[in-house]
């Protein structure tokens, strides 16, 4: 995955290029749009949209929904925990089912 990103206010604006998209063999392109709003000194919730916009056949483009926290660990590092839903899910059997999901994030 290549890309880039904007960050303004509370906003980031992502922009990335995918190659295998799906195992599939096809490129995709993506794009989203994020909110955050802080709910304590080191929490943020908010949400995300975007649309997957993929090259190769078998799979129709589709918009993913995600509602997310953050939580500051330290200068370097947050935790992210949300759940996932995308629109035209059927077309990737229950690997498209809504989804928690937890990720930690190391920047040095």
């Amino acid at each position: 995955e290549v890309g880039v990103h904007y960050e303004f206010s509370s906003y980031k604006v992502q922009l990335a290029w995918m190659n295998n998209f799906q195992g599939s063999h096809s490129s995709a392109e993506y794009l989203n749009v994020r909110k955050l709003f802080d709910l304590k000194k080191l929490f943020k919730v908010g949400g995300q949209v975007g649309y997957i916009y993929q090259s190769g056949t078998g799979y129709d483009n589709y918009f993913d929904l995600k509602a997310l926290t953050f939580y500051q660990i330290n200068t370097n590092s947050l935790a992210e925990a949300g759940i996932t839903f995308v629109t035209n899910a059927a077309q990737f059997g229950t690997r498209a089912d809504p989804t928690l999901y937890f990720a930690l994030e190391f920047n040095f």
